[in-house]
This record gives C-alpha cells, sequence and structure tokens, in this order.
C-alpha cells in the first residue's frame, strides 16, 4: 500500500517516531489499532508496543454468537499479550465472562502482569486468580469482578492506590481484610457485592483509606431471596484518614467505628 501524504507531498504521519506512532494507536479500539499493521512494513509490528489494552468478550455472552466465535476471541488475546513485546502495559481491560478455559486466562493475566500494568479492569468467571496479580509493585488502580473473591495467602500491591472489588461472595475468613491491609498506598475501596447469606460482617481497616464506597445488592433471580428487611450487614470500620463513606443496600445494614 503506498505511503498516504499530504497535499506537499511529504509523509508525516509514517515517519512519526514509534512511541508517538504508538500512543496514537492507544486511541483505538485495540482491535482496530490491530488491524493497522497490514497498513505496511512500517506498521506490521507497532501494535506489539500499545500501552493501552481492551480485550472485549462481552459478545460471548450472546446465546446467538457466530460460531467460532470463541476460538476467534481466543486466538486474537494470545496474538495480543503472548506474542507482544517487552513495553509496559500502562492500562489493560480484559473481559471474557464468556471464556470456559480458566486456565488460558490465567495465563493471561500472569503474561500481563509480566508488563509492569498500572490500571487493570479484570472481568472473568474464575474463582481463584493467578497469585502474580496480587503481588504486583507496579498496579496503581485495580478493579476485579469475578463470581467468588478469594484472596491468596501472598499478597503484597505497594503502589495501589484504588481498589474496587465485585463479586457474588465476600468471605468471612480474614482474607479480605488482609487484602485491605497489605496495600499500604490505598485511598479509594469500593465494594460491590451480592448478598449471599442473610447476615454478613464487613470489616475495613486501614491508615490511609479516603474514600470507601459499599454496594450490596441482592440477586433477584435467585429462587432463595428473602425480604429486603431480613437482609442485614454490618460494617466494621478503623479507618482514621476517611473523608467519604457511601454505603448503599437493598436490604439493611448497621455501622459500626
Amino acid at each position: 500500500m503506498p505511503r498516504s501524504r499530504n497535499r506537499f507531498g511529504v509523509d508525516r504521519v509514517s515517519d512519526l517516531p514509534d512511541s508517538i506512532a504508538c500512543h496514537i494507536l492507544s486511541f483505538l479500539p485495540t482491535r482496530e489499532a490491530v488491524a493497522t499493521s497490514l497498513l505496511s512494513t512500517r506498521w506490521r509490528h507497532l501494535w506489539t508496543s500499545i500501552s493501552k489494552l481492551d480485550i472485549d468478550g462481552s459478545s460471548l455472552l450472546n446465546h446467538y454468537k457466530p460460531r467460532g466465535a470463541e476460538r476467534s476471541f481466543v486466538n486474537f488475546t494470545n496474538q495480543l499479550l503472548l506474542l507482544r513485546g517487552a513495553s509496559h502495559i500502562k492500562e489493560l481491560r480484559l473481559q471474557c465472562l464468556g471464556i470456559r478455559d480458566h486456565v488460558l486466562i490465567g495465563t493471561w493475566i500472569r503474561v500481563a502482569m509480566g508488563h509492569n500494568v498500572i490500571k487493570l479492569i479484570v472481568e472473568v468467571p474464575m474463582t481463584r486468580l493467578p497469585v502474580a496479580l496480587f503481588t504486583s509493585k507496579s498496579l496503581v488502580e485495580l478493579s476485579l469482578k469475578t463470581p467468588v473473591i478469594n484472596v491468596p495467602a501472598s499478597v503484597w500491591l505497594p503502589s495501589l492506590q484504588n481498589l474496587s472489588l465485585e463479586g457474588g461472595e465476600y468471605p468471612d475468613d480474614g482474607s479480605m481484610l488482609k487484602l485491605f491491609t497489605v496495600c499500604p498506598s490505598l485511598q479509594e475501596l469500593e465494594l460491590l457485592m451480592w448478598f449471599s447469606r442473610k447476615q454478613q460482617v464487613i470489616n475495613v481497616s486501614h491508615c490511609t483509606l479516603q474514600s470507601l464506597k459499599v454496594l450490596k445488592y441482592k440477586v433477584r433471580s435467585s429462587p432463595t431471596i428473602l425480604p429486603n428487611h431480613e437482609y442485614i450487614y454490618t460494617l466494621l470500620l478503623s479507618t482514621p484518614s476517611l473523608k467519604l463513606l457511601i454505603s448503599m443496600t437493598t436490604g439493611a445494614h448497621m455501622l459500626k467505628r
């Protein structure tokens, strides 16, 4: 394909440094950014250094998805993450709730964490996530959406400032409290939980936390749903630096500080 030129016959875009060209590509949808590899030899490998990736598999949740859609998504994601160069990933969104291969999803996450991700949004069907996700020194912002939030024994997120957790169950084994305490830089915490039992205790203890949002809601399709007033959760706080507290629920709640 011939190089595109302006009216003065000069191709400014192809003469840009790789760093600027990759920055421009980061504003495109990820699939379109990868497609630029077909433009010319100059653009063939630039996509491997894009710092912002949005891998969206939400269409796989559609009952009428095209045949081979999952395989196509897997191949694309493999190419995007496993064939990538050594450059860092500043921002990654991985939405693959429709993927059945949990081992492969775990591999994607581990590979991504090896690129020093700064902002990560993960929506996966797994109940156990790779330890690499919980031991990242680069993560500043993390958003997790999983059916059950399980925290591994080994956790250390020294740079994490913003944390958002959404899941179907909030374990009462102290692991969540541990997660908060091993994030020494944490400033904003958001918890979005589905009601999983009649009563529940949410314990948040952190000396630097400034903003806390707790949203509890019930799944209306549940066959064992109870009336609103029967759902009660207790929020225990030890947060001396807290400036903003938002607590919303479809049931009742008690606050202790």
